[in-house]
This record gives structure tokens, C-alpha cells and sequence, in this order.
């Protein structure tokens, strides 16, 4: 039986036909998962700072670089609370290895894909900083 309030249909959003954004909720349904074919799950929530929507980690960019190899392979749910910052972010800079994109054209294809995505702008910033 599953519990008071979790109980809803997947939300995800499809970026390519290998990834999708998600919320932990989303995580949480196995039977749809497997219908879709997802056979990984990917808590983005450990690639950033302590709670909430701290900077992400330096690391961040081999973590998303890590993904384009993954989906090669892999059908892949990535994931945090709410798959409205963190998880698009991600998604972004998947986009960004996978397609070449800039951060900008990455960031309004996920937007396009995940309306209710919200970037933290000055992550762009931060992560222009990092070497990779």
C-alpha cells in the first residue's frame, strides 16, 4: 500500500530518449519505471553542498560528463526533491557534453522540456570556473 500523498503518476520529464528529470516521488514508482524502461536512478541531491540549493560541487561536471557515457547504455531517472533546480541543472549540463550547447541554449532546451525549471544563475557563473 503506498503512503497517504505519494500516491500519483510519474511527473519526469524527458531531455533525450535516455534521460529523465525527475522528483523523488517519481523515483519512488518502480512499476512505471520499468514500463518506461529506466533501469538507473541518479539522487543529484549528493552533487550539491549540504541541503537545499547550495553551490554544486566542482565535481558536478565529471558527474554529468559520467552521464552521457551512462545513457549510452542505460535508460537513467535523475532526481532530487523537487526536479525543479538541482535535477534540470544537470540535465543542462548533460546537454552541454552530450550536444556541445552552450549553458544558455542548454538551459532553454531543459526549460522547453521541464517548464518548471528554475536555474540558479549564479551556478552558471560558478561553473564557468571550473576546469574540466
Amino acid at each position: 500500500m503506498a503512503k497517504k500523498g505519494l500516491s500519483r503518476s510519474m511527473t519526469g520529464s524527458w531531455i533525450d530518449s535516455r534521460i529523465m528529470v525527475g522528483d523523488m516521488i517519481d523515483a519512488s514508482v518502480r512499476e512505471e519505471l520499468q514500463k518506461l524502461g529506466i533501469d538507473m536512478l541518479v539522487d543529484i541531491r549528493i552533487w550539491f553542498y549540504g541541503s537545499g540549493n547550495a553551490f554544486p560541487k566542482e565535481n558536478i561536471l565529471e558527474m554529468a560528463q559520467e552521464l552521457v557515457k551512462l545513457s549510452e547504455k542505460h535508460k537513467i531517472l535523475i532526481y532530487c526533491t523537487a526536479g525543479i533546480d538541482r535535477t534540470p541543472f544537470v540535465a543542462m549540463l548533460y546537454c552541454h557534453f552530450k550536444y556541445g550547447w552552450d549553458y544558455y541554449k542548454a538551459y532553454d532546451y531543459v526549460k522547453e522540456k521541464r517548464p518548471e525549471t528554475f536555474i540558479h544563475y549564479e551556478w552558471l557563473d560558478v561553473i564557468k570556473n571550473f576546469k574540466y
